[in-house]
């Protein structure tokens, strides 16, 4: 299931902000792997596996799919080190936002509007930032990426 069905699916364990904003972006769709956890559990082992790609085809230079990805992987990837923390990743209490994102291509040819396996982990969080790294990987499993994004989490 993508964001917007386990929102149906899950909408009286969601808190007020996730039911307004989760699986409401159309322009990407999602897929964890294990949804309950992804949405609804504190995991100490910070670690999410989740699908990813745009809702719709694009007609774009091969190259141009990399920056499409680097849009794509700051929707979640953040998100991964509150996972030991929080039960609820978004709410009106909590502030958000990406100081840092890197990102190294492996491979060429990577398509955004394709299913591309993300598996994010997060080996650190602490004093206000957390640290998620990612590996991204096409359907067949070849290695297309690694990432790393360092946010900023604030209690309001």
């Amino acid at each position: 299931m993508n964001l917007a069905q386990l929102r149906e699916h899950y909408f009286d364990r969601l808190n007020p902000i996730e039911q307004l904003h989760i699986g409401r972006n159309q322009a990407v769709e999602v897929r964890p792997l294990d949804p309950e956890r992804f949405l609804l559990e504190r995991n100490p082992q910070a670690r999410h596996s989740y699908w990813i790609r745009t809702s719709k085809s694009l007609d774009l230079e091969p190259r141009l799919h990399s920056s499409v990805l680097a849009y794509l992987s700051d929707s979640w990837l953040g998100l991964t080190a509150l996972t030991p923390h929080r039960v609820h990743k978004l709410g009106n209490d909590l502030y958000v936002s990406s100081l840092n994102h890197s990102m190294w291509f492996h491979e060429q040819g990577l398509r955004a509007d394709g299913w591309l396996l993300v598996r994010a982990s997060s080996p650190w969080a602490g004093q206000g930032r957390g640290l998620s790294l990612a590996s991204v990987h096409d359907r067949h499993g070849k290695l297309l990426a690694t990432l790393a994004q360092e946010g900023l989490y604030r209690q309001r």
